[in-house]
Order: structure tokens, then sequence, then C-alpha cells
């Protein structure tokens, strides 16, 4: 965030460690998941993660002067929501080589990853439910979000994942 976008951020170790082992229950109680080995498992406990890593405020952005920040990239969402950005961005930088590595699939961000007013509105309803983390990150990646219940993989609108059905 730092040399990208001129925003320094701070990762908190403690909250880390909680959002980690929280994370861990939830790979734990999916592991046995018959569509464990699918894009859309991944991509489901990555956002997961980053459900996780948002409600224990796992990092913050260091106050500082204007002026004094500069980066390779101009990016009025890093700048709006540090914390937000960095943490989404971190999670689809992971699951785009998880996927690849473990699916031998490509997956890129959608247009939508880069709308404002999106991330307002995912922002926004953050704070009423963390888990909504989970479908906005599905909706980043291009997928079909499940507004309802986020957190229940089972409950997944679909198991398509870049027009592929999983279920079959």
């Amino acid at each position: 965030m730092s040399s990208d976008f001129g925003i320094p951020v701070e990762i908190k170790d403690r909250a880390v460690t909680t959002a980690f082992f929280a994370w861990a229950r939830i790979v734990e109680h999916h592991a046995m998941d018959p569509h464990r080995k699918t894009p859309d498992y991944f991509e489901f406990l990555i956002g997961s993660l980053l459900a996780q890593l948002l409600a224990t405020h796992a990092v913050d952005a260091v106050p500082g002067i204007e002026g004094d920040r500069s980066g390779k990239n101009d990016n009025a969402i890093a700048k709006w929501w540090p914390a937000g950005f960095a943490l989404t961005t971190f999670c689809v930088a992971l699951v785009r080589k998880v996927i690849a590595q473990e699916c031998g699939q490509i997956v890129t961000p959608s247009e939508k990853f880069g709308d404002i007013k999106i991330w307002q509105s995912f922002r926004e309803n953050l704070l009423e439910e963390p888990s909504i983390a989970i479908a906005y990150f599905d909706d980043f990646m291009g997928l079909s979000p499940n507004w309802r219940n986020p957190s229940f993989f089972r409950e997944r609108a679909t198991r398509k994942f870049h027009g592929v059905d999983m279920d079959k």
C-alpha cells in the first residue's frame, strides 16, 4: 500500500492472529465438503478470511500528511478506505494464486473492483454484518454473491465459477 499508493498501513499482529484462528475453524468446518477442491470453494474460504480480517480490524491506515503521500498509483478507493482496500487486495492476490495452483485456472477481479460506489456500500454494510465481506468479495471476483447467508458455503446462490457449473 505504501509503495503502490503512498498510503502506509499498520498490521496489528494480535488481530491477525485472532482472525486466523477464527478462519481456521471455518476451514476445519468445511474440510470434508465434496466441493473442497473447486475454485468456488477456495473463493469462499478466502472471502471468509477477508471477513475475519476486516472484523478484527487487522490493518489500520497510518495517519499522515496528504501532501507527503506519493505512490506509483493514484487510487481513490485506496485513499478513501486504506485498510479495507489493503485487505481486499491481499485476498484477491491470494485467491488468484491458490486457484491457479490448486485448480489450474486464472481468475481476475471484475470491473466492480474499481467502482468506488460498490466499495462505499461494502464498507457501510460491513458495519452491520461482517460476513457480508464474503458476498462483496464474490462480487468483486465476478461471481454471483449470496447476499442473504454469505457465510454458509452450501447456500451459495450458484455453484458456478466463471461459467462452469461446479455441481456437474
